[in-house]
């Protein structure tokens, strides 16, 4: 009998291998956690070691979930602070986060925040590579962080297919304008 369920803990662990490679939802890293967190507890009441794979295993995914959780958050953090701070709105803000979920999301766009910040002609290279120029400073840093978490665990209200940002319409229609003194912004549908 032990065997079996050991047979199927191994089985729920390629699942949720096989589920990570494929996921594109906005709160990934949540379910992945989660997952991996109940499988390990199951092994655990089943009376396995904690240096069995199984649980060894289930850590891991955790900790890279937790790991591409944080450096997914402060690329967007650095997009926020560098396209939407200086007189803007938190709302403005918001929506710059979740117009790059709702690409990671999408089929028109790559599904990583690295690939879909750094696409040529999108957002800068610089705010994926961790540019000193493009941080933002310590005072503003949290704030922007804790934005990209919201948006990373789709708690912005934002339509999945709001696609596009610019200072000009584009795509199939205009969701939401963002102005600022200097500038106006257009989230607009893909």
């Amino acid at each position: 009998m032990k065997k079996v369920i050991t047979i199927i803990l191994i089985l729920a662990i390629a699942f949720l291998l096989l589920q990570s490679a494929v996921a594109k939802t906005s709160n990934t890293w949540t379910d992945k956690q989660e997952q991996a967190h109940e499988i390990a507890e199951l092994a655990r009441e089943m009376g396995l070691a904690e240096s069995d794979p199984i649980i060894t295993r289930a850590k891991e995914i955790w900790d890279a979930e937790d790991t591409q959780f944080q450096l997914d958050r402060d690329i967007i953090a650095t997009v926020i602070y560098n396209e939407a701070w200086s007189g803007c709105t938190d709302r403005h803000r918001e929506l710059v986060a979740a117009v790059i979920m709702n690409r990671v999301k999408s089929d028109k766009f790559p599904n990583t925040v690295y690939d879909v910040v750094a696409q040529k002609g999108q957002y800068l290279i610089g705010y994926a590579n961790g540019d000193p120029h493009f941080t933002p400073p310590v005072e503003v840093r949290e704030e922007c962080q804790e934005i990209a978490a919201r948006a990373l665990h789709g708690e912005i209200d934002c339509p999945d297919n709001i696609l596009y940002q610019a200072e000009f319409k584009q795509g199939s229609g205009v969701y939401e304008v963002c102005k600022t003194s200097y500038s106006t912004t257009y989230f607009c549908y893909g």
